[in-house]
């Protein structure tokens, strides 16, 4: 996609993955007896790592950004998550533009436990 957009990589991609046993598969190269209906999938990655086309690296779900795309999170891991995208609280916005409340309560989150591993 980089390379229709005109745009030169630099560096090797890294893919972040929360699915420790999906890393496995791919440093076995799909080679597992438990997980062969993924084995056509996990060969395709364990080529282009070996290739050094990309990296593939763990990160604890909780850290994953992507899962607030695929996932329904709680609301203080959705707004812990949504910070990393830069999204806006729309009240807020609309109180700070406005100069009035538009709502009694904004966020309290104390907790991050809402999200754990699927």
């Amino acid at each position: 996609m980089l390379k229709e957009l005109g745009i030169k990589q630099q560096a090797v991609p890294t893919l972040l993955c929360d699915n420790q046993s999906t890393i496995k598969e791919v440093e076995n190269n799909g080679n597992s007896q438990e997980q062969k209906h993924l084995a056509k999938k996990t060969r395709s990655i364990a080529e282009w790592v070996d290739r050094n086309r990309l990296e593939l690296e763990y990160i604890p779900s909780a850290e994953n950004i992507a899962d607030i795309f695929t996932k329904a999170p709680g609301p203080c891991a959705f707004e812990r998550l949504g910070d990393h995208l830069n999204l806006e609280d729309v009240r807020r916005a609309m109180k700070c533009h406005r100069g009035h409340d538009v709502t009694d309560k904004i966020s309290d989150c104390g907790s991050d436990e809402e999200m754990e591993d699927a």
